[in-house]
């Protein structure tokens, strides 16, 4: 039988537009297949601190009640020792049980619960603690009003060990309200002015605890680690459900995925949406878990106020410009770091000066006695603070040389 003319150059064609139609959409389907790729995630303790932290977070009975810092009819500066005896009764009643538990709580082995949902963090519980921290700090307040400052200085510390506790496996959002818990306890030790008030015995107290708690902080390595490890995971999450991989496989809906990654035209639209679909899901994972690790080992190198580290190359990773994050979180890490430094130093120093009569010539007469080692500045590549004796011994300046 003779074939027709032409007939093998259609049966060509007809392969050529199988195969034209055929590789992009077995593309599309395997770049879109669900990522299956292990995330590290850490264990918690049992009992693990953080629960103790949110049950003392919701006995806080809130506003009037939780003393000075919370009071809006007045300011902290305008109280009286009158005031804060008179209030004081009506503060323990009601907050004694919040600041047990806390105390109880600060005793126990503490890890973040692992956040692997960027939708499901802990936000609402960071609100909490921090109430709680004024709650502490009040109590604070109410004691070195009373003449009681070694109790006061035992309970500005609870706050800032609550503060440098709570980042530990936590992300970013973590290790910021961790800061901000410390700023509440640690501004009011400055202006209460309680450390001019300790005798030795309790400056000695309160330096161990100090020495303590700066042992404590989780490293900005070990927050930038656990961000991408959640980063990535919440991706995983998404690139799984079945009704994002639709969206993504049919171009109808290229357009709406387009407009929520910036999107500003239909045609821009469609575009974006279109390179998002044919993204290779399980790529764009490794790339997450690869960029939080070459951050996490940048920034553990030594503060340095920038990030250098170029984000993924894929156009998930090019949504958020996460070095600005990076480096203002670096500011507050170090900043933190920094100011119980100070704190360290200052009590030292004081020590010093009841033994000795003045200050020393130098921090290096702080060893071994008031500290095993000089607390690093961080903004300094981990060398001491600057430090100058003035008026023949009885001042002194204490400063770092960061922002």
């Amino acid at each position: 039988m003779t074939e027709k003319p032409g007939s093998n150059h259609l049966t060509t064609a007809l392969l050529i537009v199988v195969v034209i139609v055929a590789v992009p959409v077995a593309v599309l389907l395997y770049n879109n297949r669900p990522p299956h790729i292990s995330v590290p995630t850490h264990k918690v303790p049992s009992p693990n601190a953080w629960d103790g932290f949110a049950r003392a977070a919701a006995m806080s009975p809130g506003p009037p009640y939780c003393g000075p810092l919370c009071r809006s009819d007045k300011k902290v500066q305008d109280w009286t020792v009158a005031d804060y005896r008179a209030d004081y009764p009506s503060f323990i009643s009601h907050c004694s049980a919040a600041i047990t538990e806390l105390k109880k709580s600060l005793g126990q082995p503490y890890m973040h619960p692992p956040e692997r949902d960027a939708y499901s963090l802990c936000i609402p519980i960071y609100a909490q603690v921090r109430e709680l921290a004024r709650i502490s700090t009040s109590k604070a307040l109410y004691e070195n009003a009373l003449g009681r400052p070694g109790d006061a200085m035992d309970s500005f510390l609870d706050v800032l060990d609550l503060g440098v506790t709570l980042p530990k496996g936590g992300p970013i959002v973590a290790d910021l309200a961790g800061t901000a818990v410390e700023a509440i306890g640690r501004r009011n030790i400055t202006e209460s002015g309680v450390v001019d008030k300790l005798d030795g015995a309790e400056l000695a107290r309160a330096a161990r605890r100090l020495e303590a708690i700066a042992a404590k902080r989780t490293s900005i390595g070990d927050v930038l680690t656990e961000e991408g490890y959640m980063s990535a995971a919440s991706r995983s999450r998404t690139f799984c459900d079945s009704e994002y991989r639709w969206t993504l496989v049919n171009p109808a809906k290229w357009r709406d995925a387009g407009s929520s990654y910036g999107g500003k035209s239909a045609i821009g639209s469609f575009w974006i949406g279109s390179r998002l679909a044919f993204e290779d899901k399980s790529a764009v994972v490794r790339e997450e878990l690869a960029y939080w690790k070459a951050v996490a080992a940048e920034q553990s190198a030594g503060y340095t106020g920038k990030c250098s580290v170029p984000l993924p190359g894929n156009i998930y990773g090019h949504v958020t410009d996460w070095s600005e994050v990076v480096v203002r979180l670096s500011v507050h890490h170090a900043q933190a770091e920094e100011k119980l430094a100070k704190l360290q130093t200052e009590i030292a120093l004081t020590r010093f000066k009841l033994d000795h009569r003045s200050y020393p010539k130098s921090l290096t007469e702080l060893r071994p006695k008031y500290l095993k080692k000089l607390p690093a500045d961080p903004f300094a590549k981990k060398k001491p603070l600057q430090y100058k004796v003035t008026e023949g011994g009885q001042s002194f300046m204490l400063y770092s040389v960061g922002p």
